[in-house]
């Protein structure tokens, strides 16, 4: 499982499909994760009919706002707003840190016209965003006190600075989107 995390992370597709394929024949452990990690290695590479078997059969066996995240990117995908729209729902239900649950939901409910309720779901995702880039600098500077804990935690702070930066990239997209809703709605919308 480990195996297929990592190579999914690095965006090595098909080894990843490869190992989660292998967890799928062994058959005895982590059934649900290589589930989830087929359905996303198969979204990644637009393979969606089989993003969404695979994400229907680790369903059947789990429940995590990631597998709810990436379920309701695959409804979106094929254009199921509706119910793209209840998984991020589901997913930010579970765990309000989900930030991109946020931000997927106020893009679906944008697509779908609901202007003020997208209004709430990007200021939501404004929040989240924005607390996220505090706790990760937090730990950051946790794992790095001093020269030698930097030099130990080297690999999870690049990690936490990865995701900085696309919390970063995001905030700017959320940011923009939330000046375009306010500037459609004008005033009849409270901060």
């Amino acid at each position: 499982l480990g195996k297929t995390v990592s190579l999914s992370n690095l965006d090595r597709n098909q080894e990843a499909l490869a190992t989660a394929g292998r967890l799928l024949e062994l058959g005895d452990w982590f059934i649900g994760p290589a589930h989830y990690w087929t359905a996303w290695n198969l979204y990644q590479l637009d393979r969606i009919a089989e993003a969404r078997a695979a994400a229907d059969r680790a369903k059947a066996m789990m429940v995590n706002p990631a597998l709810f995240l990436l379920s309701g990117m695959i409804e979106w995908r094929e254009k199921r707003l509706a119910s793209a729209e209840e998984e991020f729902i589901r997913t930010i239900d579970m765990d309000a840190t989900q930030c991109e649950g946020a931000f997927y939901l106020a893009s679906v409910r944008w697509e779908r016209q609901r202007w003020k309720e997208s209004l709430e779901a990007f200021r939501q995702a404004r929040v989240c965003y924005a607390e996220a880039i505090v706790t990760r600098r937090d730990l950051i500077a946790d794992l790095s006190a001093t020269p030698q804990d930097a030099m130990i935690n080297a690999s999870r702070i690049a990690g936490h600075e990865r995701a900085i930066a696309q919390a970063e990239e995001r905030g700017i997209q959320v940011a923009q989107n939330v000046a375009t809703l306010e500037k459609v709605l004008g005033s009849t919308v409270t901060r």
